[in-house]
């Protein structure tokens, strides 16, 4: 506890850091203690806090601290024990920060609802990329993903967004693409073509079956 707090009061007098990388660190439930001291660092653009033990109450004081921290644009919370709880916050921290390129929520035990909870708030991010919710990474959109929705019974995942065609990034005219997933190891099931610009939403029909 007296090491969260000291570094804590440091990290107070460094308004203007870019980069924090406190992973492996240990904090547990002291964690908590630096949410005032991250929620003033409005500059950092790269958030590293993976296994640090954060859970219960240090995991959830910590994940509303990053509603503040609108310029990270890579956030590492990964191999902590944030559960349905601590998911839940981070996800209603997630809607905030609009400049995310790559986010890693493996290994947190947060359960189907927790998993739910982060993919719903990620559906209005512009930059997403890469997205680690488990033990695999969901790699191949060549632009930015507009949405990811797991199918009813938690088996897939669906994923939409802008394809390119060599112009801007982000550019509505680009050709859409739709990747379907294997949840259990992040395999590829499917590519959906097709679609002529870029695709904002898409949705499971009740019994999974249908996109």
């Amino acid at each position: 506890a007296e090491g969260c707090q000291t570094l804590s009061a440091t990290l107070g007098r460094l308004t203007a850091l870019a980069q924090l990388d406190l992973s492996n660190n240990k904090l547990g439930d002291h964690g908590g203690v630096l949410s005032t001291a991250l929620a003033a660092l409005c500059q950092v653009t790269s958030l590293n806090l993976s296994a640090c033990g954060l859970e219960a109450a240090g995991g959830i004081t910590v994940a509303s601290a990053l509603k503040n921290m609108t310029k990270v644009t890579s956030l590492d919370l990964s191999s902590n024990m944030l559960r349905l709880k601590g998911a839940q916050t981070v996800a209603s921290s997630l809607v905030h920060m609009q400049l995310l390129a790559s986010l890693n929520l493996r290994d947190n035990k947060m359960g189907f609802e927790g998993y739910t909870a982060i993919t719903q708030s990620l559906g209005q991010h512009p930059h997403l990329k890469d997205f680690w919710l488990e033990k695999f990474c969901l790699e191949g959109h060549s632009n930015v993903v507009t949405c990811v929705v797991w199918s009813p019974d938690g088996t897939k995942l669906v994923s939409a967004g802008y394809g390119f065609s060599g112009g801007s990034w982000s550019d509505p005219g680009d050709p859409g693409e739709i990747f379907v997933w294997n949840a259990s190891d992040g395999s590829k099931m499917m590519e959906l073509k097709g679609h002529s610009a870029a695709v904002q939403c898409v949705v499971w029909s009740p019994d999974g079956t249908k996109l």
